[in-house]
Formats: C-alpha cells, sequence, structure tokens
C-alpha cells in the first residue's frame, strides 16, 4: 500500500513551474525566506479544512524548518481581525492583503481551492503541490535525509 501512495503521490506532481517572487508588505520576499526551500500555503481562516490544516501545521512547522523548509502563509481572508480572531499569531510568517481571490498573490498561484500547498525550492520552482498537510508531510520526508 505504502508503494502504491508513494506512486500516487509523485504521480499528482507534474509541476516544474517557477513562482513568482512574491513581495510583502514588510519588505521581504518569497525568495527571502526560500534560502533552501519554502512550504507556501495559501488559505482562509473561515475555512474548515484550512481550520483543520493550521492545527496540523503547528505540530509540524519546526520538523520542517530544520528539514529546510519554512513555512510561509498567505491569508486569503477580507478581514484581517477575524485571521488574527481565528488563526491567533502563528510561529511563522502570515500575510494578508484583504483581497481575499482579488490578492495578486493569488493569480500568481493559479488557485484552485484552499488550503493549497506549494514547495519550492530555493529558486522557487515549484517541487510539489498539495492539497492537505499530510501529503506535503509524506513529499517532504521523501527529499530529506531527516526522516
Amino acid at each position: 500500500l505504502l508503494f502504491f501512495m508513494s506512486l500516487v503521490l509523485f504521480a499528482q506532481n507534474p509541476s516544474t513551474e517557477v513562482f513568482s517572487n512574491l513581495i510583502f508588505p514588510d519588505g521581504k520576499s518569497l525568495e527571502d525566506y526560500a534560502t533552501t526551500g519554502v512550504v507556501l500555503v495559501y488559505g482562509d481562516s473561515s475555512c474548515p479544512a484550512c481550520q483543520k490544516a493550521q492545527g496540523q501545521l503547528e505540530l509540524r512547522h519546526q520538523k520542517w524548518t530544520a528539514w529546510g523548509y519554512p513555512i510561509v502563509y498567505i491569508a486569503l481572508d477580507s478581514d484581517a481581525k477575524n485571521l488574527k480572531q481565528n488563526f491567533g499569531t502563528p510561529p511563522w510568517p502570515v500575510y494578508c492583503d484583504g483581497k481575499s481571490w482579488d490578492s495578486p498573490w493569488v493569480a500568481a498561484a493559479d488557485l484552485r481551492g484552499t488550503p493549497t500547498f506549494f514547495a519550492l525550492d530555493p529558486q522557487l520552482n515549484i517541487k510539489y503541490e498539495a492539497t492537505n498537510v499530510a501529503q506535503m508531510d509524506l513529499w517532504l520526508r521523501t527529499q530529506t535525509s531527516h526522516r
């Protein structure tokens, strides 16, 4: 079963596109976070699947960061107050421009839903795209020697 899951996992990674170097309001860019790689997460704090993912990210963020894949979160919330109320202050950067699906950060990602997770290398090549934390965690485990 694990072998089959691995085949499915890798079959779901057709992407070799380069992600745009997003510039954030604090002056940082996506490249600043991707020195060895980065997991870019798109979500909305009112989305039930995103809320579930938030708790799972809390459990994995230190491990992923140690593996060279820190988390950067782009919130599609239109109300920053709701975002803060629903997610608090996670230990990774969260960016929200209040434009929801009209955000230029969304246009750069060609999103089909939330949550969406992208594993990017230092050149911002999309190495893997996932729709949940478990998929991303499994892929990251196959990419690192720290399993």
